[in-house]
């Protein structure tokens, strides 16, 4: 299949490289729209949206990759951290993002968003390279939601994923909505929900 050729190549680039290029092709897409939103050319916010993709397979894929080559007994504490210090550097983001299009307009959040893009990126560059052999066929991936170790945390990941597109697309619209179109409400409320 596709995904399996892309994993395959991901899988000979390394992980690190992998995420760094990812990151620097969501530097690109930020550039692209900053310069739409100036220019008002659509043309820039299309040629953006057709890199996206390559962040999502350059990203999401490695990290996929390397939860695949973990041993059972540190995918839990080592998720619990990745976990942990996403939800915590999220937390003054929205009330950030708002305080930014509120004060400064929406475009400059593109310009914070490349900044932010090239910040993070300095944990990933210390971190040792790690080349992660891909082997797996299709049968792999049902052999780790069988493993008794998994199959609950699948299905709670099931029900993660279904409660971030909730949170990051319809809750958002709705709120908005209901907060006066007021970014910085939003921004706020969001912050307040991931500090509880």
């Amino acid at each position: 299949t596709v995904v399996d050729k892309i994993c395959r190549v991901i899988g000979k680039i390394w992980f690190k490289k992998s995420v760094v290029m990812s990151s620097m092709t969501l530097v690109a897409v930020l550039l692209l729209l900053r310069i739409c939103e100036v220019t008002g050319f659509w043309g820039w916010a299309i040629l953006a949206e057709t890199l996206a993709p390559i962040v999502v397979f350059m990203y999401w894929v490695p990290y996929h990759l390397l939860f695949l080559e973990t041993e059972d007994k540190d995918y839990g504490k080592n998720s619990g951290i990745v976990g942990a210090v996403g939800t915590w550097s999220g937390v003054a983001g929205p009330l950030l993002g708002g305080a930014i299009i509120s004060g400064f307009g929406f475009g400059t959040l593109f310009g914070w968003g490349i900044l932010t893009v090239l910040i993070s990126m300095i944990p990933i560059l210390l971190l040792p390279n790690e080349k992660v052999a891909w082997n797996f066929k299709w049968g792999n991936y049902w052999d780790k939601v069988e493993n008794k170790w998994f199959r609950r945390d699948f299905w709670v990941y099931v029900g993660w994923g279904m409660e971030g597109v909730m949170i990051d697309w319809f809750w958002p619209i709705f709120l908005l909505a209901r907060l006066a179109g007021s970014d910085l409400y939003l921004g706020g409320f969001k912050t307040l929900v991931l500090l509880m």
